[in-house]
């Protein structure tokens, strides 16, 4: 599953449509969003970023984290504010799961993947309408971190992955250093 949200934990979209353990690359790579923000880029639209973990791919509007980098250094300043700021995405997910139980990993879904999506687009929804009418969260659920394949993400940050070093770059010189 992918997700936006903003800062408010609203949110801005989701694509439930691949069921199993799919990369989040592949999920991004397919989704409407990294082909419009693609278009975007490319018609000069610049100056506007999502944030994603380690497993996405750094695109020129798409930063990620840096990892293993020097403590005290501006690329590890960068990365803990880039962290602080995702922390968000996960709060909602944690109060998504912890709403609504039936997306919690050890309850899966047990329906074909176009019903099951239906059903994750659903409680997204609804997780918006409870937010609007400030209704009381439940306890966060948090499921297990992913740990990374470094070999798969080196082979999926590369083409585009130049300019997104350019850009996240030039960030951490312009408010890092």
């Amino acid at each position: 599953q992918f997700q936006i949200c903003d800062g408010n934990q609203k949110i801005l979209a989701v694509n439930a449509g691949h069921g199993g353990r799919i990369h989040d690359s592949h999920i991004w790579n397919a989704s409407v969003i990294s082909h419009h923000l693609e278009q975007e880029h490319r018609n000069g639209r610049t100056g506007t970023w999502l944030i994603g973990d380690s497993g996405y791919p750094l695109l020129p509007y798409l930063l990620t984290p840096m990892l293993n980098q020097p403590v005290g250094t501006p690329p590890v300043r960068y990365t803990d504010v880039h962290v602080k700021a995702r922390s968000e995405i996960e709060r909602c997910i944690g109060v998504l799961k912890g709403r609504w139980r039936c997306l919690r990993k050890e309850r899966a879904l047990h329906y074909k993947p176009e019903f099951a999506a239906l059903i994750v687009n659903a409680a997204c929804i609804l997780h918006n309408i409870a937010k609007i009418y400030n209704v009381p969260e439940p306890d966060l659920y948090v499921d297990d971190i992913d740990q990374e394949d470094e070999d798969f993400l080196q082979n999926i940050n590369n083409g585009r992955g130049r300019a997104g070093q350019e850009v996240r770059e030039a960030l951490i010189r312009r408010y890092f250093t």
